[in-house]
Parts: structure tokens; C-alpha cells; sequence
């Protein structure tokens, strides 16, 4: 007579797998998203299942496979206001699709749209001081070069050190324009220093 074996259910590998299996398989496919390692996990590969199982969650099955024992230490992202703005500027999300991709790629360090919504209340909002943002840091960039050169950065200039200025220029109408508004700032500071 045979014996009954229960059927594997879809989600099962099938296998037991240990934590540097898995730890080791995570690491190998880069898989930081649950989405992602269901999508591309082949047949025998961990799932997700055994992640649960060895671990406890998904959660801490990639927190052991990618978290240092530092960032541990630190604890979970602290989402806030600021740090929306500084994922947006570092990683040019500019648009709703690239932050949406942004988030599959890297789900640990772009924060999903549900923050956006609750901090700004619309991406736009956030887009738009974020651009404001943008806008001002280059500004402070090239005019610390202009003092640094004693002249009028160049296109050139601003390249090498790692000013897009384009953005700051297309706003005040051009670079002629942008070095005018920073030659009256130049004399603004020094009237007051007088």
C-alpha cells in the first residue's frame, strides 16, 4: 500500500534550507523587495514561505541578508519631511514614475508613495520644494566657487565641481542673468560690510 503524502502547497519549496542558505540566496539575486523575489524565485529556490519559517518574517529573513550589524543598531528608517526631499534631490526621482521605480529597486532606502501622502500630501508638493531646494543648494554651491575663483564660474567650472547649474540658470533666465543677480548679492554683502 502507499503511503499518503500531503501535496506541496504553491507557495512550499519543498526543501528545509538553513539561514546562510537563504541569507546567502538573497544576497546572490539582490532580492530587497517580497514582490520581486516571488516574481523571480524559481523552482526549488527558497520561498518566501521559508523565509518565515527560518526567520520568523520576510522582514527579518532581508534584514539579516542586507542590514549590517551598524545599521542594526541604528534601527528603521526614520521617514520624516526632510528626509523625502534629500531621497528626491540624491537619487533625481523627479518624476511620480521614477519614485515608484525607485522604490521597487532600492525598497529600503526610497520610501513607498504612502509617506508622500502622508508628509506632503501629494507628490507634487513634495516635487515642487524639493526643486526649491535643489535650486538653493546650487545656488549656495556656485556662489562659494565665485568667491573661491575670484571670477565668474564657467560652465566649465561649475562641471568640475559637480554644480549642475542648469536648472538655477534656466530659472533666473539664463547664466548671464544668474551671474548679474550674483554680482548685486556680491554688492549687497559688501555694502553691509562697510
Amino acid at each position: 500500500m502507499r503511503r499518503y503524502t500531503k501535496p506541496k502547497k504553491k507557495y512550499e519549496s519543498g526543501k528545509s534550507f538553513s539561514e546562510e542558505e537563504i541569507v546567502s540566496y538573497l544576497r546572490k539575486h539582490n532580492f530587497r523587495s517580497r514582490d520581486l523575489f516571488m516574481e523571480r524565485r524559481k523552482e526549488g529556490d527558497p520561498s518566501v514561505w521559508d523565509c518565515r519559517k527560518v526567520f520568523g518574517s520576510w522582514e527579518k529573513a532581508k534584514e539579516a541578508a542586507f542590514v549590517s550589524p551598524e545599521e542594526r543598531v541604528l534601527g528603521p528608517l526614520d521617514v520624516d519631511e526632510e528626509y523625502l526631499v534629500n531621497t528626491v534631490i540624491q537619487k533625481s526621482l523627479w518624476t511620480f514614475v521614477d519614485f515608484l521605480e525607485g522604490h521597487k529597486r532600492e525598497p529600503d532606502l526610497v520610501p513607498s508613495i504612502y509617506y508622500v501622502r502622508k508628509h506632503w500630501g501629494t507628490f507634487g508638493n513634495l516635487i515642487g520644494y524639493a526643486k526649491a531646494r535643489s535650486v538653493e543648494k546650487t545656488m549656495d554651491a556656485y556662489y562659494k566657487l565665485r568667491k573661491r575663483l575670484g571670477r565668474r564660474p564657467t560652465k566649465e567650472d561649475c562641471h568640475v565641481a559637480g554644480i549642475e547649474i542648469e536648472a538655477a540658470s534656466k530659472l533666473f533666465g539664463g547664466k548671464v542673468e544668474l551671474d548679474k543677480f550674483c554680482d548685486y548679492l556680491e554688492e549687497v554683502s559688501n555694502a553691509r560690510s562697510r
